[in-house]
């Protein structure tokens, strides 16, 4: 009996070491085939097949997307395609030198985003005639070296010459001007002139100095760049020195270069002008969502005085968005005598597109299917967010702040040190919250769920004015929840409050800026660590004046961008209730 129960142990024992062995090696093999297809997600492009998107012969087929109205950007940008298609060859330019010789600011050799063409929609004064814009919030979004548009012009004795510019100024939150006064002009290779930045109170059309140049007979280039948030710009005048600005400018026919091709811009003579020149430009609102109207403006020009023509197509596609309708005319036909064209094409994202950014690719091809421009813009369908507040900054840190000579350590709160109880949406009693004070014209603070994007500016940043309405003095919350495909040890963001903010992602506070700064690009890069699924971000952000907002975006460079890394918003319904 007891070799017969030593047998029967040792048979169990063996068995058991067997499989002890045995799960080891499939644990191992399972985790290494489970590593091994992450890792191969994570190096394969995100969407193997790109989706063309689906097209609309016409505007006017189709209504507007729901809860959003015909801007006077849409319908000026319609009536402004219909009268670039009737250009002609008169559009050329005289050959012998009438002064001032004028140029329209809405057809650019070349321009470069976030400066845009559209009809001026700013709240203070808006107007349905087609101008160089740079709308309000184009700074916070403006990349090294972008941010211009190129014009040409022909003179045939060679003097020196000065340029004139008739721009508008607009107001900014407060009414008041002095931000939004200024651009920069060039002329061939100079150094940039600052203009305008003078008058601090005039929102009405003027004719503004220029820089003047010594210019050789021929052809020269005139640049504006970027400077500030605001300014609108119409037209340009050339003239020689001496010469004034008079009403009649206004109505003198603008005119345009003939034969540019094979001509090179100082300014970037690698690049010399083509005999077809195409740009494409998001005109509307880069915040998909709710009542904002998604559109391109796409132009084309004929530069050749050569006989020849041009049928063109416009494809759009977008990979991670499958399901967009494109609605707009998709065809370009230039010659000699059809020396210009411009098409507006809208937008509209399937309702169960993730909440991220959108990579839309527009492609121009001839009608043989050879592309002749492609480019890609980004279009930001926003996360759900929830918001607590208006409460009141009685002490007015904020403000003292924001002249050098307080401190915003007296907002810290509580909950400040519990952003996961935050990121539950606990209510103010559980926060601790309940006994301070709410701004005027607020009794109770709740959370507030915004899920249909309206909470975004058509930047893509999120204005809390529009959740409030106009604030001073307050500090409030917001939470979202991000998902990550992989747990990823420094995932990073960037961070842009106005005014004084402070951010947590995952538990972990990432950034506490006390100073009240503007909310420009790229203010604050900073990084976390994020588990794989569902992760909370927790947002205070303080009240001073002028603008309420703050953007939050998450960075895709390097190895980021890949597969496995892919960062998504989540629906309120499917936030975690006790995530710890």
């Amino acid at each position: 009996m007891k070799s017969s129960g030593t047998t029967i142990l040792t048979i169990l024992s063996s068995a058991l070491l067997f499989g002890i062995i045995g799960f080891y090696i499939g644990y191992r093999t399972g985790s290494k085939e489970s590593f091994l297809k992450e890792k191969r997600l994570a190096n394969e492009p995100e969407h193997l097949v790109i989706q063309s998107a689906e097209w609309f012969e016409s505007l006017e087929q189709v209504s507007p997307p729901k809860g959003s109205e015909t801007s006077p950007s849409t319908e000026q940008a319609i009536k402004s395609a219909a009268i670039a298609e009737n250009a002609d060859a008169k559009a050329a330019g005289p050959e012998i030198d009438t002064f001032p010789i004028i140029l329209d600011t809405t057809r650019p050799v070349r321009i470069s985003w976030p400066l845009d063409i559209g009809p001026d929609t700013n709240p203070d004064r808006k107007d349905s005639r087609l101008c160089l814009r740079a709308r309000s919030g184009v700074n916070e979004i403006q990349e090294q070296g972008e941010g211009w548009a190129l014009y040409a012009f022909r003179i045939s004795q060679p003097g020196k010459y000065q340029a004139f510019c008739r721009s508008r100024w607009t107001t900014d939150g407060l009414s008041v001007v002095a931000c939004n006064n200024s651009w920069f002009v060039r002329i061939d290779d100079q150094a940039s002139s600052m203009i305008g930045n003078e008058n601090d109170d005039s929102t009405d059309w003027q004719w503004v100095d220029g820089p003047a140049a010594e210019l050789e007979a021929g052809v020269h280039w005139l640049r504006v760049e970027l400077r500030e948030d605001g300014p609108l710009m119409d037209r340009i005048a050339v003239t020689p020195v001496g010469e004034q600005p008079v009403p009649e400018w206004d109505e003198v026919p603008t005119v345009r270069p003939g034969n540019l091709a094979g001509e090179a811009n100082p300014l970037d003579p690698q690049r010399a002008i083509r005999t077809l020149e195409f740009f494409a430009l998001p005109t509307g609102s880069l915040a998909v969502g709710e009542g904002h109207v998604n559109e391109i403006t796409i132009g084309a020009s004929w530069f050749s005085g050569k006989e020849g023509t041009f049928a063109g197509t416009v494809k759009v596609a977008c990979p991670s968005a499958p399901g967009l309708t494109v609605k707009g005319d998709p065809t370009l036909n230039l010659n000699s005598d059809q020396l210009s064209i411009s098409r507006l094409i809208t937008l509209e994202f399937p309702p169960n597109s993730d909440r991220r950014i959108h990579e839309v690719i527009l492609e121009i091809q001839e009608h043989e299917g050879h592309p002749v421009y492609r480019t890609q813009m980004k279009f930001l369908k926003g996360h759900t967010w929830a918001f607590l507040g208006p409460f009141k900054d009685t002490a007015q840190r904020s403000k003292e702040v924001y002249r050098g000579t307080g401190s915003l350590r007296e907002l810290v709160q509580t909950c400040d040190s519990s952003p996961a109880k935050i990121a539950q949406l606990a209510s103010s009693e559980d926060l601790k919250l309940n006994s301070l004070p709410l701004a005027a014209g607020f009794e109770k603070a709740e959370w507030k769920i915004i899920e249909d994007g309206s909470c975004y500016d058509w930047t893509g940043a999120i204005d809390l004015t529009s959740v409030y309405g106009k604030v001073d003095s307050a500090f409030a919350y917001a939470v979202t929840w991000i998902q990550a495909e992989t747990a990823l040890n420094h995932r990073s963001f960037n961070f842009q409050p106005d005014d004084s903010g402070w951010l947590w992602v995952n538990g972990h506070i990432l950034a506490e800026l006390p100073i009240d700064l503007p909310r420009e690009a790229n203010r604050l890069w900073t990084s976390a660590k994020l588990d794989r699924g569902q992760n909370p971000v927790v947002v205070k952000l303080a009240q001073n004046q002028r603008y309420w907002g703050f953007r939050f975006d998450v960075i895709d460079w390097h190895w980021q961008g890949r597969r496995g890394d892919v960062i998504r918003g989540i629906p309120a319904s499917d936030w975690p209730k006790n995530k710890q």
